[in-house]
């Protein structure tokens, strides 16, 4: 991730920089990010990522 500025997901996604998109999941500065990273970890299809979104289910986020 970036030192400055939103994580940019289209690039974690493009280099299947999955433990990139689990720190997006938290990223509290702009609401648009988490929803994006749910996105791009789901398509990836990856057992780690499935886990971290499992976390972010059983959390009942309403803003996600």
């Amino acid at each position: 991730m970036a030192l400055f500025g939103p994580p940019d997901i289209q690039k974690l996604r493009a280099k299947n920089n999955i433990d990139g998109l689990i720190k997006a999941l938290s990223y509290t500065k702009d609401s648009s990010i988490p929803p994006k990273a749910i996105f791009a970890l789901g398509a990836s299809k990856n057992s780690k990522a499935v886990d971290a979104l499992i976390k972010v289910i059983a959390q009942d986020d309403p803003n996600l």
